[in-house]
């Protein structure tokens, strides 16, 4: 019996038609999601204007003292009016202590702003990442720990009616001393290179980011007794996102100086208090 091929009806062979159409579409469309993420940006964080903000604040002004800015932090409640002294010898009211406020200089944005904020409340050698009674700095002691410091890198400044994006690169512990004395208003370019090494030979990690002293900067830092000292500072600092370095996620790791802040989490902290 010679050998006969079975033919394909016309409504399989239709079938089959659709079949490869509808695979040729999954294929191309999983192509452009993989070229997708392969060279855009993951939107890892959202800007949130705060310049609305600032005005409604301005009322607070006086002769001794100005709104400034606004300053967020990606992770924490700090989300605070900028106060700025508009004369030296002048105390901050205790009704705005609660504010972030800028090193004293001009109410101008510059190559390199630094801010401090009061810590009264996380002060133990074990800090809360986050609590519903810290209205200060108290939840930048957050970023000690490892795991917080991967998922939260982005510091939002807002001043002269426009938001700016900063990219943390350090974070660590500076003689609070040192960070009181740096220079204010603009960096020439010798402070500036200082200042970068600075932060980079304190920071307890090691952050993926390209970082030049072309940079602009901001450093945020506020009091602490974490590992039994009582002169450090805890900062985190941040460079500038221009149009070359869109807002991404990108890797930090522990370096050797975290392994003190290691031995200090191991410690015993049951007789310490959390508060000044």
């Amino acid at each position: 019996m010679s050998g006969r091929r079975k033919k394909i009806s016309p409504r399989l062979k239709s079938y089959n038609i659709i079949l490869i159409i509808l695979l040729c579409i999954l294929v191309i469309l999983l192509l452009f999601l993989l070229f997708k993420k392969m060279f855009t940006f993951e939107k890892y964080y959202e800007v949130e204007s705060r310049i609305s903000n600032i005005n409604k604040m301005k009322s607070k002004e006086t002769d001794d003292y100005g709104i400034y800015g606004w300053i967020r932090v990606q992770g924490t409640n700090i989300d605070y009016p900028l106060v700025g002294l508009k004369k030296s010898g002048v105390e901050m009211p205790a009704d705005i202590e609660k504010y972030a406020w800028i090193m004293p200089g001009d109410n101008k944005y510059h190559n390199v702003v630094n801010i401090q904020g009061h810590n009264l409340m996380n002060l133990s050698s074990h800090p809360d990442k986050s609590d519903s009674s810290f209205n200060r700095f108290e939840e930048l002691m957050a970023f000690v720990y490892y795991d917080f410091a991967r998922e939260n890198k982005y510091i939002q400044l807002t001043m002269e009616n426009k938001d700016y994006l900063y990219q943390i690169f350090a974070a660590g512990f500076i003689d609070g001393y040192s960070y009181n004395t740096l220079p204010i208003n603009e960096y020439n370019d010798n402070e500036k290179k200082e200042y970068l090494e600075t932060m980079m030979n304190n920071s307890i990690y090691d952050y993926n980011l390209n970082v030049s002293d072309d940079d602009n900067f901001i450093t945020l830092a506020t009091c602490t007794r974490f590992g039994g000292s009582k002169t450090d500072d805890f900062y985190i600092a941040g460079k500038l996102v221009n149009e070359e370095n869109k807002i991404s996620n990108y890797s930090v790791k522990r370096n050797k100086k975290y392994e003190k802040v290691e031995e200090t989490l191991k410690g015993d902290d049951l007789n310490e208090s959390k508060s000044a």
